[in-house]
């Protein structure tokens, strides 16, 4: 994974509706703000509040006081997650992909799935495996900021 960089601490931040001019998609959602290894970061906008909820509870230990199980629990019950790694955007859109690899119980390979990168993100936290930017989209993100 020469071409990542991991993930060392993550932070959801919420905007403050008030200061946001409310036009344009995800300007109320939260933000996830990640802290790569080499001392850089990478931002990811408008995460869904259910996902952006939930990886909070991750991060400072709350149990969900829903009893159901979500799709991350599951998955982590059925399987090893082996690492999480954002990695792409989407074609004709400016949304960011994940893959995730897991090791499912009774199957011999490795399998590979493109998910929503907050939901992969949970997922890695849920499973407490590390989660990986692309060094592509860390350097367009920068060159997009300047």
């Amino acid at each position: 994974m020469s071409s990542d960089l991991q993930v060392l601490n993550l932070e959801v931040l919420v905007p403050n509706p008030t200061l946001s001019s409310g036009k344009g998609i995800g300007n109320n959602l939260p933000i996830l703000r990640m802290h790569l290894e080499d001392g850089s970061e990478f931002i990811m906008a408008g995460i869904p509040l259910d996902t952006a909820t939930a990886i909070l509870r991750k991060l400072h230990n709350k149990s969900n006081p829903d009893s159901r199980h979500s799709c991350h629990d599951v998955i982590c019950e059925i399987s090893e997650v082996i690492s999480t790694t954002i990695d792409c955007i989407v074609p004709k859109s400016s949304a960011f992909a994940a893959t995730i690899r897991l090791k499912v119980e009774g199957f011999i390979n490795e399998l590979k799935y493109q998910m929503i990168p907050s939901q992969a993100v949970l997922l890695a936290l849920t499973a407490d495996a590390p989660i990986y930017v692309s060094r592509e989209l860390i350097e367009l993100q920068k060159r997009q900021e300047e």
